[in-house]
């Protein structure tokens, strides 16, 4: 994904413990599954998927190191969390190389051949549902669809491998489907002014002609915009992702929603 989904430092250390753990534990199941190259493919947005799944039993794990024995990481969930996150990340590779063709890109999309092989044959649901969505989506890109559809897509796209690969609970799935959305979004804002310069495809072009533009004289359409992204994360539990996820959503996403905006107006 995009790497914007980060809990903020000054959260409470018991919470930052918790999300580091799960980070670090998907980091030591993409290796098992993939390789060691396919850990800098880690995403802190995948992360957040994980921190979804609800599991505060990683609390009893020991320390986990970054080298060691890779065979402590062979759980279900993450398996399934490895396969999404390398997936996403060779499609992402696709977009440079269909994009620009960069030639790192090149590179690396052929140097994924054996994971995504790997994927197709082990994880057919999880390799159908996010190559196909990406080409129907660079197809709506072509198109010069709105935004607001784009980000409804990828949230639709981040909600069926909710329901459909992990199994999680129907808030978390609206969550999910919510934060995808802002994904979209902030991606697109933080890019705008090197994408009108580059003259890549970016849906904010159709609003404004620059990124500070954007948020002074159409403020109304950046508002409505970011308004609509989210749903009441109505979670009720007690448990330590459940105060993950909420720390996240209302704290440090606006933070960071507001962070990229004073970057693009100074």
């Amino acid at each position: 994904m995009y790497g914007y989904i980060r809990l903020d430092s000054k959260a409470n250390k018991k919470l930052v413990d918790y999300w580091k753990v799960n980070y670090c534990y998907l980091c030591r199941a993409i290796e098992r599954e993939f390789g060691q190259k396919s850990r800098f493919t880690l995403s802190y947005d995948v992360t957040f998927l994980a921190v979804l799944l609800k599991r505060s039993d990683f609390f009893q794990v020991k320390k986990i190191h970054c080298f060691g024995n890779v065979n402590a990481f062979n759980d279900e969930d993450f398996r399934v969390l490895a396969a999404i996150n390398v997936m996403l990340a060779i499609e992402m590779i696709r977009d440079k190389r269909y994009d620009d063709g960069a030639f790192w890109a090149v590179l690396a999309e052929k140097s994924f051949h054996r994971q995504e092989k790997k994927i197709r044959r082990e994880f057919p649901g999880i390799y159908e549902k996010i190559h196909r969505f990406y080409e129907d989506f660079r197809e709506m890109e072509r198109r010069n669809e709105s935004c607001e559809n784009l980000a409804n897509s990828f949230g639709t796209l981040m909600e069926s491998l909710g329901n459909e690969q992990l199994h999680l609970e129907e808030e978390r799935v609206s969550v999910l489907a919510s934060v995808a959305r802002w994904l979209y979004v902030i991606d697109a804002l933080d890019d705008l002014d090197k994408d009108i310069k580059s003259g890549q495809f970016n849906p904010l072009k159709s609003i404004a002609s620059s990124g500070k533009e954007l948020l002074l004289e159409h403020q109304d359409y950046w508002d409505e915009l970011y308004k609509g992204l989210f749903a009441e994360a109505a979670l009720d539990d007690s448990d330590i992702s459940t105060f993950v996820i909420r720390r996240l959503y209302y704290y440090s996403i606006p933070t960071k929603t507001a962070e990229v905006m004073r970057r693009i107006l100074q």
